[in-house]
């Protein structure tokens, strides 16, 4: 395996960059496992370059699918991947360009210029180097990799937000299948500018004035009567009007401010189930989506047991929506609360289910009760082979595990037909019911 030197002279131009004094908090300049240049010895390297107003350009390189190179394959074969890929970035170290592993399978690469050829040259070399076939133990693996780049100081001025935009970019590069790397881009820039400013909002919201619900009916597709509701919450700010959860929620949590969301959506939630199933005599569920922050906080279970006795609902009146990735970042802890909330009598759900992340043996392993399926999958269902085809699987699997299926972001007739067709349970989305308030809610389904 190629590893870079230790002493940060690599070349005329990056020596300038990596030979200042080593700290004791520098030692290991090195990634043990890869050869390149550890997170925390870049960092701070990076900074001093932000306060002595060098030109950089960053690009955050994150390996596709290599969590399940680690599922099947087991973490030592994960481990020689990330050593050959290691390899094969140190191998393209030149003058002014540098690798670090900062994380997992996530790397960055700096390159002391801004210049637009350049870039995209070693954006293509990064992307070929990495496509190559890894072949072990007469396996073969194909990688590949989304890349996001941000240059300084043209598309930040601080370390951060250079990090956040050129993640930012690597997610979009992701998300849309883009082949090679992706540039910040005005919409990000827009996006990041958006972001900062929810912050900056954040600070002064008054959670109990200033945030409010909105209700989506599940339809039970074999009879279409209403089962169950998904609590949605949304800011009603004075000067910027209604900000959708999607923008804030997120922020909240990176913010550490999540917690008191979602205490306001539980206890709104469940005083508004418990007003509708006694007033009207029904048994219908409130759907609660929750973050990643504060399902992994040491007293949500708890919490949740205290409100739930404290407004004297049925259990099976509450259902809790966990995302994939929460259960996977901490899969043990996860089944011990998901086990505690099923003993409660608490449904549990999967929501935008069909990611990837989580494995069927894994699923057999949790007291699951439904798999919601998320809109990417939804939306694309009449359009994209694939995508009918990963519907198709999730709905046959969830039979054979004799789990429910709730679709969610139904848009038009077709979709809906598809969903009957293939015998999905239930269904939510704009189509069949958009969001509401209380009001319309229990006028037009709670007569």
């Amino acid at each position: 395996m190629t590893a870079l030197p230790n002493d940060g002279t690599i070349s005329k131009n990056m020596g300038e960059f990596m030979n200042s004094p080593v700290t004791v908090e520098e030692k290991r300049i090195t990634d043990a496992l890869t050869g390149c240049y550890a997170r925390g010895y870049i960092l701070p390297k990076l900074e001093e370059m932000v306060e002595q107003k060098k030109p950089f350009t960053l690009f955050v390189i994150d390996l596709n699918k290599f969590k399940n190179i680690n599922d099947l394959q087991g973490h030592n074969v994960g481990d020689i991947v990330l050593q050959e890929i290691g390899s094969r970035l140190c191998r393209l170290t030149r003058d002014s360009l540098i690798f670090s592993r900062i994380g997992g399978d996530e790397f960055l690469a700096v390159y002391l210029g801004t210049d637009a050829e350049t870039i995209n040259k070693l954006g293509e070399d990064t992307h070929n180097a990495i496509q190559e076939k890894i072949i072990h133990d007469n396996f073969e693996y194909e990688m590949s990799a989304s890349i996001g780049v941000a240059r300084f100081p043209d598309d930040g001025d601080s370390l951060n937000e250079l990090l956040s935009l050129a993640d930012s970019a690597m997610y979009y590069a992701k998300n849309n299948n883009l082949r090679g790397h992706c540039l910040v881009t005005d919409d990000i820039s827009q996006k990041m500018a958006r972001k900062q400013q929810i912050k900056r909002l954040l600070k002064t919201i008054d959670y109990e004035k200033d945030l409010d619900l909105r209700f989506q009916p599940q339809f039970d597709l074999t009879n279409g009567e209403v089962i169950g509701i998904e609590s949605i919450v949304q800011w009603n700010h004075k000067e910027e009007g209604v900000i959708h959860r999607s923008e804030f929620v997120p922020v909240a949590e990176e913010m550490g401010v999540v917690q008191y969301v979602t205490k306001w959506l539980f206890l709104n939630s469940l005083a508004q189930i418990k007003e509708w199933n006694e007033k009207y005599n029904r048994n219908l569920s409130i759907a609660i989506n929750v973050s990643q922050s504060c399902i992994y906080h040491k007293i949500f279970f708890t919490n949740v047991s205290k409100m739930v006795e404290a407004y004297g609902i049925q259990k099976k009146w509450l259902a809790i929506s966990l995302n994939e990735h929460s259960i996977m970042h901490a899969p043990e802890y996860m089944k011990t609360l998901i086990a505690g909330l099923n003993q409660m009598g608490i449904p549990i759900s999967i929501h935008n289910f069909g990611s990837g992340m989580i494995s069927i043996g894994q699923i057999k392993q949790l007291f699951i009760d439904y798999l919601k399926i998320g809109p990417e999958i939804v939306g694309k269902c009449t359009t994209d082979t694939d995508s009918f085809q990963t519907l198709r699987g999730i709905i046959m699997l969830a039979k054979g595990m004799e789990l429910q299926t709730i679709a969610n972001g139904v848009e038009n007739k077709k979709q809906c037909d598809i969903l009957v067709e293939l015998g999905c349970n239930t269904a939510q989305g704009n189509y069949l019911e958009k969001p509401m308030t209380a009001d319309e809610f229990e006028q037009k389904y709670l007569p």
